[in-house]
């Protein structure tokens, strides 16, 4: 099927930049892209530009409204749906990497991370690293501020309760032994552990630390 409408030629749409064919498919001039507009080795360079050019001149978002509102259909709804699926593997994260390379968004700064960010080895890798930079670079906790005021919550309003629910099993016991082994007790994380989530060995070891390590408490 010819994507050219009969009012512009392939020599007409040859003198024009990606930008001006973008316009005229947004204007509803050109009934779609020319082919292979989205798979030509050119399309590196000039499909981050129409991206900028959507979020800057279209959208007119900054960092902030681009890691609160793009989403799939952002692209869809701007006549990039093909761009979006044919280059970017339906992932708003690669797409917004491309085209701001300077910017270093990760994963998790955007709705959704890509759906497989998170599953298997390599998932809960790209899990850890997102939970050291949550507490570490974002949060700057010490060991007392994550004893103290760990949640879910915090996950929600950091765009990572689905990796939590992903990679960890929604437990934020199971999140701080895989990024700090060894380091937290489960029953030092208090009403954060799970009900049900420990067994009677682990209950006289509780008991066992609070009172000589915690209270300090001793036989004489």
């Amino acid at each position: 099927m010819n994507s050219i409408s009969n009012t512009y030629s392939k020599e007409d749409l040859i003198k024009l930049t990606p930008i001006e064919i973008y316009e005229l498919v947004r204007s509803g001039q050109l009934k779609s892209f020319p082919n292979f507009f989205w798979t030509c080795s050119q399309s590196e360079i000039y499909a981050p530009e129409i991206i900028r050019y959507l979020i800057e001149n279209l959208l007119h978002w900054n960092d902030e409204d681009i890691k609160k509102k793009l989403r799939k259909s952002t692209f869809r709804d701007n006549y990039l749906g093909g761009l979006f699926c044919n280059k970017y593997k339906d992932s708003p994260f690669e797409a917004i990497s491309k085209a701001y390379p300077e910017k270093d968004f990760k994963p998790w700064d955007l709705v959704n991370a890509p759906n497989y960010y998170w599953q298997g080895e390599k998932g809960k890798e790209n899990a850890i690293a997102a939970t050291k930079w949550l507490l570490e670079e974002k949060l700057k906790w010490s060991y007392e501020d994550i004893i103290e005021n760990l949640n879910h919550q915090i996950f929600i309003d950091n765009n990572l309760l689905g990796m939590l629910k992903k990679a960890f099993n929604a437990s934020l016991y199971i999140a701080m032994e895989s990024t700090y082994p060894g380091q937290f007790k489960k029953w030092e994380l208090g009403t954060h552990v799970v009900n049900g989530s420990w067994n009677k060995y682990e209950g006289i070891l509780a008991v066992k630390w609070l009172l000589e390590d915690k209270l300090k408490w001793s036989d004489e």
